[in-house]
């Protein structure tokens, strides 16, 4: 039996992990490693930092607790799974033993998708120590109080809109003290965004309350985002995206196309780049792509010495993350905010930007695009070292998943239909979100997207985000405060009918000012709300400015700027400056290259005629 299958068999067969989807296996199964362990050598000690499980394949082990011995287990380390700091207990062997390790960290990510292996890990080790009893938890440390930062944020956010509302009392725009009443909570619920005092939802849900309070509106509007258009496509989208992660789907694409040639490192690089890209118009959230590929990176990092890993840890980052988001704005469907920038449409240009016509007009910056990042990637990154994975292990795993199950089945078919919908909508003249909706009421009738993953997997909190968004629009037009901001961003329209290149160039310096403090989603609608009806007052194209700034507001080169970035660390255990200096002013010049590809694209939308 060669190892890969003996490595297999060793987790397949283990009652520990009974009751694990192949396809958590299958992503465990690179991290498995053989230890060969001579007679006589201890392998644990009690008090020792519990880091690994030990599955005994051959060999005799003596286990004991307290100086009294507790029997030859086969699996020893239980700890690891349970989350307990140290070892219990002693383990040595009595003839020479062979075992497979699997680290703490990868057993954590396991428990996470299967609970069940730490019912049976903790049955095991409570058989094994009878009634000894297990280490009291260490205390949890008490929250810290409130930053600098957070209360100067809470002040302003309570004192700029009494500005706002004195500093307009005149204001001969403003014809009524609704518009006033709006300024002043959209400037809070911006301070809120600013100094980040609470998840990017809830000074949406505030700024909904208040709206109603005041009486700015009429509910029927104030909350009318929640039955748009918009909230159903990306409620469906996020469905067949969480059976899409779930079902293993996204996981077989990348180990098939990574196995096609396992020995380049640039391949690696070009696959992981390349699986980030195709998942993007089918998942709409960069974290949700990121979640599929950096599930990846630690297994094509391989065992190589500290500086070779951190150093082609910084390519691998390089490809996961600039596929799975620089190309977000390119599709409608690849992010939950194109919907709101969707929904900000006018009417007949929602008609004409449907999917399709969407990726015509932004194909020509995406190809850019693309041939600007591989020529910079093969300057600063050049991968000459064979790479570690071996065809073997990428079979060993494609083996563990098995044929395509039926959840697998059921989201590629999702798939299929979605897309289709979505090129053919202009022959069957079906809204778009009401196929979503269809494709994501079929996958739960059968049972393929389950109750529990349906409230535990969506983002619900960005759905409430969407949905009171729209509606915060929806009011602003109601009560003029869109005719107010045209007027005084006058000076900008200007630049969109007579000067583009220079507007391309202000925008994309006010965005990377604006992203210092603002995270994506925040900063592009405050753009979106400012820009677009603008550009409606000044004849031009809203989808024009709304895709730039969906486009350049995507960017990020300190880490805190980006959520996906920092799941990607905490995903992988790799994260800049320490593994590669050279990220930082990589993503800067992706910065630059995607200004180059807005200038690149404008002979095509004049073409098109958006100019």
């Amino acid at each position: 039996m060669t190892d890969h299958k003996a490595r297999q068999k060793a987790l397949t067969g283990h009652p520990l992990f009974a009751g694990c989807s192949p396809l958590d296996l299958a992503r465990l199964l690179p991290h498995v490693r053989e230890k060969q362990l001579a007679s006589g050598t201890v392998l644990c000690k009690n008090g020792e930092p519990a880091e690994t499980l030990y599955l005994l394949a051959h060999g005799t082990l003596r286990y004991s607790i307290r100086g009294l011995e507790a029997g030859h287990p086969n699996v020893l380390g239980e700890e690891t799974v349970l989350g307990l700091h140290g070892y219990l207990g002693e383990a040595m062997a009595i003839d020479d033993c062979r075992l497979w390790t699997i680290p703490r960290r990868q057993l954590a990510t396991l428990v996470k998708a299967c609970p069940e292996v730490r019912y049976r890990a903790t049955a095991s080790l409570a058989a094994r120590i009878n009634e000894e009893v297990l280490p009291a938890p260490p205390p949890v440390a008490a929250r810290a109080s409130g930053s600098w930062r957070e209360l100067i944020g809470w002040l302003l956010s309570t004192i700029i809109p009494l500005l706002v509302l004195y500093g307009l009392r005149h204001d001969p725009l403003l014809t009524s003290q609704h518009s006033r009443y709006y300024l002043a909570i959209l400037s809070s619920v911006a301070v809120m965004w600013m100094f980040r005092l609470l998840p990017d939802f809830i000074p949406v849900l505030f700024a909904l309350l208040a709206l109603i309070i005041f009486g700015v509106a009429t509910p029927d509007t104030i909350l009318s985002g929640f039955g748009s258009d918009s909230f159903f496509m990306a409620l469906s989208v996020l469905g067949l995206g969480t059976v899409i992660r779930a079902s293993g789907l996204g996981f077989r694409l990348l180990l098939l196309m990574i196995g096609a040639r396992p020995h380049s490192r640039w391949w690696h690089n070009f696959c992981v780049f390349m699986v980030g890209l195709i998942l993007t118009p089918i998942i709409p959230t960069a974290n949700g792509r990121i979640s599929i590929v950096s599930s990846f990176v630690p297994e094509l990092l391989g065992d190589g010495n500290k500086e070779r890993r951190l150093r082609e840890a910084g390519r691998l980052t390089i490809s996961a993350l600039t596929g799975a988001s620089a190309f977000s704005a390119i599709f409608l469907s690849s992010k939950s905010i194109n919907f709101l920038m969707f929904g900000y449409l006018p009417e007949q240009e929602q008609l004409r930007f449907q999917w399709t016509y969407w990726l015509v007009a932004a194909s020509v910056t995406g190809l850019a695009m693309l041939v600007l990042y591989f020529a910079l990637w093969s300057v600063v990154f050049r991968a000459r070292n064979p790479a570690p994975l071996s065809k073997a292990t990428i079979r060993s795993q494609l083996a563990t998943l098995g044929p395509l199950a039926p959840p697998e089945l059921a989201a590629l078919g999702g798939i299929v239909v979605f897309a289709g919908s979505l090129a053919t909508s202009a022959i069957h003249r079906i809204e778009v979100p009401w196929i979503a909706l269809s494709i994501l009421f079929g996958l739960l009738m059968f049972g393929f997207l389950q109750d529990k993953d349906f409230r535990r997997d969506i983002d619900w909190a960005f759905l409430f985000y969407l949905g009171g968004l729209t509606g915060m629009v929806t009011t602003m037009k109601e009560v003029g405060v869109d005719q107010w901001l045209a007027v005084h961003c006058t000076w900008l329209n200007q630049y969109m009918l007579h000067n583009m290149y220079l507007f391309i160039a202000l925008l994309a310096g006010v965005i990377f000012l604006v992203r210092l403090v603002l995270p994506i989603n925040a900063a592009s609608v405050i753009f979106l709300t400012l820009l677009m009806p603008t550009a409606v007052a000044g004849g031009v194209n809203p989808w024009l400015i709304g895709f730039m700034v969906l486009f350049l507001a995507e960017s990020f080169f300190l880490p805190y700027q980006a959520s996906y970035y920092l799941q990607y660390c905490s995903l992988t255990g790799y994260g800049y400056p320490e593994q590669d200096r050279r990220l930082v002013p990589f993503n800067l010049a992706i910065t630059v290259m995607k200004v180059a590809a807005l200038y690149m694209s404008l002979p095509w939308w004049r073409h098109l005629g958006l100019l």
